[in-house]
């Protein structure tokens, strides 16, 4: 279990191509998607609102519609 923890910590740990992450998503499901991601970020860094923004604008989403997800979960918006 040891070795399984550090493996998992480590993939964790890799940042995510962001726009790579995007083309995979189906059309019109972009902003559930985003949602998602939000929900898997503590937005707690820097790292993770970069993050965040450049997964947005690899899905197209627009920074009023963004800040409005942040809002229904009940997070920061991402923009002022």
């Amino acid at each position: 279990v040891g070795s399984e923890m550090c493996i998992r910590d480590r993939v964790m740990e890799t940042p995510v191509d962001a726009k790579a992450l995007a083309r995979e998503v189906p059309q019109g499901t972009e902003a559930q998607t985003y949602a998602m991601s939000l929900m898997a970020c503590d937005l707690d860094s820097d790292a993770e609102a970069q993050y965040l923004n450049s997964f947005a604008v690899a899905l197209g989403l627009q920074e009023r519609q963004v800040n409005q997800i942040h809002e229904q979960m009940g997070e920061p918006p991402l923009y002022s």
